[in-house]
C-alpha cells in the first residue's frame, strides 16, 4: 500500500512539472563550440612592398643596390606583428639589387654585428607549453558548467551567459611551426645574387644606439673584389619618443615634474629647470630587470611652445628594457591631457593653402 502511494505521489509531483512548464521542454543540447577546438591567429609576417626610393637608407657601390630601412615600434608590428623591441631586436628590412655582370654574395657573416636567426626570433612569437596545459586546464575545469549553462540555465532563464561561453570554449592548439617558418621564409637569406636579381628580406640584430654605423660587406663570387656598404642607424629607429606641446616652457616644465613626482616607481634623482633636464630612476629593486635611469629634456622651441623628449642612460640609450615602453607611453598621455599637443600648419600640396596636420602622439 505505502509503496503505491509512493509511486502515485511521483507521478504527480511529474504531471504537475509538465503542466506547469506547459509542455516545454528546457533541455537542449549543448553548442559544439564547447569542444571545437578554436582558430587560433598566429603573427603573419606582412614585408611591405616598397619602392627604393621608399627606404630611408639608400646605398649604391657598382650598380648594385642596398636599401635598409631600421623599423621602429610601430613598423614592427605592422610587419612582424610582434613587440620584438620590447625584447631587444632591431629588425631590419633590406632591399638588394645587382644591375652589374658579376654575381655576389650576400650572407649573415659578412654584416657587422651578430644576426640572430629568425628561428629563434619566432619564438617570441609562439605559444610556451606551459600557457598551453593551462588553458587546456581552464577548459577542462569549465567543460560541465559550460554543458550546464548551455543545455538547462539558458533554456530556463531564456538569458545568456557569455563569459561562461567562453571560459568552458575550447582552446585552440598554437600554431609554433607554422610560426616559424614565416619567420624563416621571410628572412634575407645567405645567398649569391647573380646579375639582374633582387631579393627583399628581414635580418634581425641586437638593439643598437642611435648613431651607430653598421657596415656589409658584398664579396664578388667572381673576381677578387668586395663591395662594403656603410650606413647609420637612424634616431626613430633607437625608440626614443618626443612630442611638441603648444604651451610655454613654464607650464611645460612644472606638468612634466608634476607627472613625474605622481607616476609610480618614477623617482627623480637630478633636476635642473635651467638647463630643462631631469633625471629619473625609473622601476624598484626587486624587479631588476625594469630598472632603468631615464633622462628628460624639456626644451623651448618658440615663445608657445616646447618639446619634451625622453631617452634612456646607460650603455644602449634606448628605452628597451621591459617596461620602459610602455611606462614612457602612459607619461606621455598624462601629458597629452594636461596640455596642448602641437599641431603644426603645412601647405595643401594641391592648393598651397595651409592645412594643419594630425599631431604625432607617442
Amino acid at each position: 500500500m505505502a509503496g503505491r502511494l509512493a509511486r502515485g505521489a511521483i507521478l504527480a509531483v511529474a504531471a504537475a512539472t509538465l503542466a506547469g512548464c506547459n509542455g516545454y521542454m528546457p533541455v537542449r543540447w549543448p553548442t559544439s563550440d564547447l569542444w571545437t577546438p578554436q582558430v587560433m591567429s598566429e603573427p603573419a609576417v606582412q614585408l611591405p612592398t616598397l619602392n627604393l626610393d621608399a627606404y630611408p637608407i639608400h646605398l649604391e657601390r657598382q650598380q648594385v643596390t642596398v636599401a635598409v630601412e631600421p623599423l621602429n615600434e610601430s613598423s614592427t608590428m605592422t610587419v612582424c606583428g610582434l613587440d620584438l623591441h620590447a625584447h631587444h631586436i632591431q629588425p631590419l628590412l633590406f632591399f638588394v639589387e645587382n644591375h652589374s655582370d658579376q654575381a655576389y654574395q650576400i650572407s649573415t657573416h659578412h654584416f657587422s654585428v651578430p644576426v640572430i636567426p629568425a628561428s629563434r626570433v619566432a619564438r617570441y612569437g609562439q605559444a610556451h607549453i606551459i600557457t598551453t596545459t593551462a588553458n587546456y586546464l581552464r577548459w577542462l575545469l569549465w567543460l560541465g558548467p559550460g554543458m550546464v549553462f548551455s543545455a538547462i540555465i539558458e533554456p530556463l532563464t531564456a538569458l545568456d551567459f557569455p563569459g561562461v561561453h567562453e571560459l568552458a570554449a575550447r582552446p585552440g592548439w598554437p600554431h609554433n611551426r607554422q610560426v616559424a617558418e614565416t619567420f624563416v621564409s621571410h628572412e634575407l637569406r645567405d645567398t649569391v645574387l647573380q646579375p639582374g636579381q633582387s631579393m627583399q628580406g628581414l635580418w634581425f640584430v641586437k638593439t643598437v644606439p642611435p648613431g651607430t654605423t653598421l657596415t656589409l660587406t658584398v664579396p664578388s663570387t667572381t673576381a677578387g673584389d668586395s663591395l662594403t656598404f656603410t650606413f647609420t642607424m637612424p634616431l626613430d629607429a633607437g625608440a626614443i619618443p618626443t612630442q611638441t606641446y603648444a604651451e610655454a616652457y613654464p607650464k611645460v616644465w612644472n606638468t612634466v615634474m608634476h607627472v613625474v613626482q605622481h607616476t609610480p616607481g618614477w623617482r627623480v634623482l637630478e633636476h635642473d629647470q635651467a638647463q630643462g633636464r631631469l633625471l629619473i630612476r625609473k622601476g624598484v629593486w626587486p624587479l631588476r630587470q625594469t630598472m632603468a635611469t631615464l633622462q628628460v629634456d624639456v626644451r623651448k622651441t618658440t615663445e608657445t611652445s616646447t618639446e619634451v623628449a625622453v631617452a634612456r642612460v646607460g650603455a644602449t640609450q634606448t628605452l628597451t628594457a621591459p617596461g620602459s615602453i610602455r611606462s614612457v607611453g602612459v607619461f606621455f598621455q598624462h601629458l597629452d591631457a594636461q596640455l596642448k599637443p602641437f599641431v603644426p600648419v603645412i601647405p595643401d600640396r594641391v592648393t598651397g593653402s595651409p592645412s594643419p596636420a594630425s599631431a604625432s602622439a607617442y
